[in-house]
Parts: structure tokens; C-alpha cells; sequence
């Protein structure tokens, strides 16, 4: 097969020299959309990825060798000692002396701190309980609601063992830790409960140092309490036999976890318990478990930036310190783009694959699992994710402009004709339209719509179909003459709509046998209404596709092809081109369509194949279909 040079016509036309309303300028909008695309698309490479994947490698074998397994009793251990050593200052700031003991530094918090909900300490299940279930002992907003709501109507508020929400008479030996006035009681409410759950927090003035005592629930768990004692929430079966009330109270007092030895005995160990001290236990273990998290994240991102602020030096030529300015800092940072956030999941996806694989490979399972590193991988599959929807999004307005320029007759449609006319050897000097022919091409596209609307019939909801067509046809006609100047690039140029007599009459002046006529009766076959015209708002504030017009997007409410066709034929054909010419050209286009997907298998890099195709249907249907063009 021998080869040709090909001559390709091209030409530039900036933005500033686009004749109309910007508004109109397809080409520009669909531009910046693909701007757009492009800065939010993904661009890792191969070496982004093996970067990613050996550093998710490393950072898993950290987690491995160095983290180790989950152990909570330890982080409840290291919580405890600092726990202690929290209330022994707090204890020494406050009363101005040297403690030995956490136990005598309790002590002296709980008579300087008393709280009035103490009193009900048996009508909350004893010491053992009524931690978890008085609210006025949660260290959160609820517990210093309660608290306050108990100064001003004395009584303390909870739920019994059932876990059904309970309110009680305080005390008569209580009441004098309730205050006298209103600044009195919101005082005791505020300042003196909170010292109090710190002297709480280690346990009573006869266990804090021994056993540890009842100790406060921690943010966590009080949050669960306090919903488990809402109606929805009560009856929530954790197991079979468990309610969600009593589950609740095992995992505070330890007993939830508990194991005992062959002779039936408590193994001390194993009584763990989840009070706040338990909660700033797993702190502990997951701040031990975030160190190779963190190691991954900041070996990719330090990566990216060395090697993107590289690649911008070496683009801007940059030798000295003064030559830094010229670099953009946007490519540069490792943040917020989608190449980051890309080289993050799958880092993090093979971090948490070895480690997730260790687990089941080592039978430990649950407490040998890393969870920050778990979270961690979730939150980058979000963070792709969303990167991802936000392409998808442009991409649908982007589908909207470009279903507009396909379906709108445009000057850049016109010069593709007048080309390829050019380069044929048959003679046609105007294989092309102009400004009156144009007009008549989107009259013939309005009564073809027009013609659809009126036939138009739907059982039940025909009425409606139409009544939408219409607002569409209305929409349509309002679009074209607003941009027709823009489309046709012609200084103040005006649409005109005729009636259906003044089209015929106006067709036959414009010397309807040249090849002219039967372009507009292929653009007008190949027209399809109903297509959305613009886009709109959606609740965050971002364009996307107008969803007014969806209904008619169906076989059954939308435009039917042969409809279109046998109207064509009817009114156009016969007089100045054969009878059911458009019949033909529908038969030849298609033809020619099946041919060109066959063609595009392969890569188009030139306008000469598809010249090759005009010339074939414009021998056999007598026009050539200015969508193969623009392919």
C-alpha cells in the first residue's frame, strides 16, 4: 500500500476574535471543560506506583516487626499511671501540698468536691454501677446538663439496671452540696462536678491505687449509655440473650472479657475494664499503630514533592535561588490532587494487605490487626473516590456541550463541508451552507420537531409528553435565535422563522438543485430534539446536566428516528431531489457509519480517511453527514 504526504488545513482563531455572545462559544466551554477534566484526573506513572507500592511494603513490615499485636491491658496500664499522676497534680495544685499516694490525693478531692447525685449511689446499682448509670458522672455534654439540671431541681437523673431511664429525689444528706442561688448552683454544677470526676476517674479514696476502683466511664461509652436509654435504642439486642443496657454495663466493670482458669477461677488478667481509663488505653495502642501510618504518608509525600519540585526546576531552567519564583508551587505541594491521593490508596492498600495478611497467616486475627492503618485505607478509597465523581461530574456536563455542538450547525461545520469539497474531484464549489441555507436548516429541525409533538400519542401521560415537548421546542427556538450570530459567525446576524408556505417559498429561491439542499436534508435527518440545552445547580452549588428534559430521554416518551424520516420525505423530498431521497440517505448514512467503526478500530491520525468516506456517501446518497466529518 503506498503512502502520502498529506496536506492538513488547519487554522487558529483566538478567543478574543469570536464574533457573538461568549455564552455561545461551544468550542471555548468545552475546552475549559477538558482543562478541567485533565486537572482533576489522575496522572501517577510507573515510577509514582512503585514508589507507592514499596513504601506501603516497608511501612507494613514496620507494623509487623515493630507494632506488634493490639494489647489493650497495656495501654490501659500506661493510661492508669498517667491517669494516677494527672490526680495527684490536680489534687497538689488545688489544696497546696505534696501527696505520696493517688490515694490520699482522692481523698482530698472527693471532700472538697462533693456532688449531690452520691447520695443515690444505690438507686443507680451501687459502687459497682452507678458510675455508668448516674448521667450527672459522664465526662460530656449530657453529664454537665444532668449535673446542672440536678441543682435546680434536686433531683439526679440515670436509668435502673434495665437500662429504663430513671429520676430520683436526691438525698436529704446531699441536698447541702446543692446550691443556695443561681450563681451558687451553676458553680457547683460546673466547676465543683468536674473536679469531682477527676477524683473519680482513679477510683474511690478506698481503691485508687489498690484495685483501681469503679473508675468514670469514658466519653465513648457514657455517648452509648445515654442513647441506649432512648426508646429506640432500649430494646437493641447485642446477642440473643444480651440487651444493649447490660452489655453496656459488662464492658465497664470488665466482666465482658472476662475468662476463668479449668477450676472455674477469675483470671485476674483478663478482667479489663472500659472506663475512661480503658478508653485512653486504646488511645495508647493506636497511637503506637499510627507510627507506620505516618511513616507511609510522609515517605509519599516527600517523594512527590522532590520529585515534582525536580521536574519543575528542570522545566523552568532554574539555577539559582532567584529562579525558584518562576516554579508553580500548585504542581509542586503533595496536596489535594488526585496523583497524591491515587499513590495513598494504593500505598496504603498494600500496607494493609500485608497486614491483614499477617493476621490470618499468624491465626491472630483481630488484635494483631492494624485499624489506624484500616481507617487510613478507607479514607484514601474515599478520597479517590471522590476524586473520581468530580471527573465523572464535568465529563456529564461536558457530554451536555458536546451533544449541543453536535446537534447545532456551526460555522466550524460549514468550513469542514467547504474542505473537503475542495479536495474532491467532482465539481462543487459551495459544498456548504450559508447564512439563509442555515436558516433553513433549523426551520426544517423546528417543523420536524414540531411534527413529532403532534403525533405525539401516549396513553395516560400524552398530555403531559407534549406539554414538555413543547416547553423543549420553546426552549430550542429561543437558543438558536440567541446564538445564531454566534454560531454563524456573521456580524448581527438574525434567525428567522417561517411558516411552513414561507419556507417552501424560500427554499425555491435559494436554488434548491445544487448539492446545498441535500446537506441541510442529512443535517436535518441526523437531528435528534430533546436533548438538554444547558446546565443547572444542584444542591452543593455545582453544574450538572438539566435534568428538565429527562423525561423525554426514553423509547417510549422520546423522539422516534422513523417519525422524523417519513416527515422529511413528505414535505421536502420529490420536488427537488428524489422521492424518499431521505429513506435512501438514512439506509447510506448507516452504512457508512458501520464502515467508519470499523475504521476507528484502529487509530485516525488525518481528515483523509474520513474524506475517503465522504466522497463514498456522497456517491451513493448524494450528501455527505457532517457528523463523519467532525469524527
Amino acid at each position: 500500500m503506498s503512502k502520502k504526504n498529506v496536506d492538513i488545513k488547519y487554522e487558529l482563531i483566538p478567543y478574543d476574535d469570536f464574533i457573538g455572545s461568549k455564552e455561545f462559544d461551544i468550542d471555548k466551554t468545552i475546552y475549559d471543560l477538558n482543562s478541567q477534566i485533565e486537572l482533576l484526573s489522575n496522572k501517577a506513572d510507573n515510577l509514582d506506583y512503585i514508589v507507592a507500592v514499596a513504601s506501603g511494603i516497608a511501612c507494613g513490615l514496620l507494623d509487623i516487626l515493630w507494632v506488634g499485636e493490639f494489647n489493650l491491658a497495656n495501654g490501659c496500664s500506661v493510661a492508669s499511671d498517667k491517669v494516677d499522676a494527672f490526680v495527684k497534680k490536680t489534687a497538689e495544685m488545688l489544696e497546696d501540698e505534696k501527696f505520696d499516694d493517688v490515694k490520699s490525693a482522692v481523698k482530698a478531692l472527693e471532700k472538697r468536691f462533693p456532688i449531690p447525685s452520691d447520695g443515690n449511689t444505690p438507686d443507680f446499682g451501687g459502687g459497682l454501677q452507678h458510675h455508668l448509670r448516674d448521667f450527672a458522672h459522664h465526662p460530656t455534654i449530657v453529664g454537665l446538663a444532668f449535673s446542672l439540671l440536678t441543682q435546680f431541681t434536686e433531683k439526679s437523673y440515670g436509668t435502673d439496671a434495665n437500662g429504663v431511664f430513671l429520676i430520683v429525689d436526691v438525698q436529704e444528706k446531699s441536698k447541702p452540696f446543692i446550691g443556695k442561688d443561681v450563681p451558687q448552683k451553676i458553680l457547683m454544677g460546673t466547676i465543683t462536678w468536674f473536679f469531682h470526676l477527676v477524683s473519680d476517674v482513679a477510683g474511690s479514696s478506698s481503691t485508687a491505687g489498690v484495685t483501681g476502683g469503679t473508675g468514670v466511664p469514658g466519653p465513648i461509652l457514657a455517648l452509648a449509655k445515654e442513647i441506649s436509654a432512648i426508646p429506640f435504642f432500649k430494646d437493641i439486642k447485642v446477642d440473643d440473650d444480651m440487651s444493649l443496657s447490660l452489655f453496656l454495663s459488662k464492658l465497664f466493670n470488665g466482666t465482658l472479657m472476662m475468662q476463668r482458669d479449668e477450676n472455674g477461677q477469675i483470671i485476674k488478667e483478663s478482667v479489663i475494664k472500659f472506663d475512661l481509663r480503658g478508653e485512653l488505653g486504646v488511645a495508647v495502642e493506636l497511637c503506637k499503630q499510627a507510627v507506620p501510618v505516618i511513616a507511609n504518608e510522609c515517605m509519599v509525600h516527600v517523594f512527590y514533592f522532590i520529585r515534582h519540585l525536580a521536574l519543575e526546576m528542570n522545566e523552568n531552567s532554574v539555577s539559582c535561588l532567584v529562579d525558584m519564583k518562576k516554579i508553580d508551587w500548585n504542581s509542586v505541594k503533595p496536596v489535594n490532587n488526585p496523583t497524591i491521593t491515587r499513590m495513598l490508596t494504593v500505598s496504603t492498600g498494600v500496607f494493609t494487605a500485608l497486614d491483614v495478611g499477617e493476621a490470618i497467616a499468624t491465626k491472630k486475627y483481630w488484635v494483631s490487626i492494624n485499624y489506624v492503618g484500616v481507617g487510613r485505607f478507607a479514607v484514601a478509597i474515599g478520597s479517590d473516590v471522590s476524586w473520581g465523581l468530580k471527573v465523572r461530574n464535568v465529563k456529564k456536563v461536558r457530554d451536555v456541550y458536546e451533544n449541543i455542538k453536535q446537534q447545532t450547525f456551526r460555522k466550524a461545520d460549514a468550513d469542514i463541508y467547504k474542505r473537503i469539497g475542495t479536495d474532491m474531484d467532482i465539481q462543487m464549489d459551495k459544498f456548504g451552507l450559508s447564512l439563509e441555507q442555515t436558516e433553513i436548516l433549523y426551520n426544517l429541525e423546528y417543523y420536524k420537531t414540531l411534527d413529532d409533538i403532534e403525533h405525539t400519542n401516549i396513553p395516560i401521560t400524552g398530555e403531559s409528553v407534549k406539554e414538555l415537548k413543547t416547553a423543549w421546542i420553546q426552549e430550542w427556538t429561543k437558543f438558536i435565535s440567541d446564538g445564531f450570530e454566534s454560531f454563524t459567525q456573521v456580524p448581527g446576524a438574525k434567525m428567522h422563522w417561517y411558516t411552513m408556505g414561507e419556507l417552501q417559498q424560500y427554499i425555491a429561491g435559494q436554488n434548491p438543485n445544487e448539492p446545498w439542499y441535500r446537506l441541510i436534508l442529512l443535517e436535518a435527518m441526523l437531528f435528534e430534539p430533546y436533548y438538554p440545552l444547558g446546565t443547572e445547580k444542584d444542591k452543593k452549588g455545582n453544574d450538572v446536566p438539566c435534568k428538565k428534559y429527562k423525561y423525554l430521554n426514553n423509547p417510549i416518551n422520546g423522539f422516534k428516528k422513523n417519525e422524523g424520516d417519513r416527515f422529511l420525505n413528505a414535505q421536502f423530498t420529490g420536488k427537488y431531489c428524489e422521492q424518499e431521497y431521505v429513506k435512501r440517505l438514512r439506509k447510506s448514512y448507516n452504512n457508512r457509519m458501520n464502515e467508519l467503526n470499523e475504521v476507528l478500530k484502529t487509530v485516525i491520525t488525518s481528515l483523509s480517511i474520513t474524506a475517503v468516506i465522504a466522497i463514498v456517501t456522497v456517491a451513493t446518497a448524494g450528501a455527505f453527514a457532517g457528523s463523519i466529518a467532525v469524527i
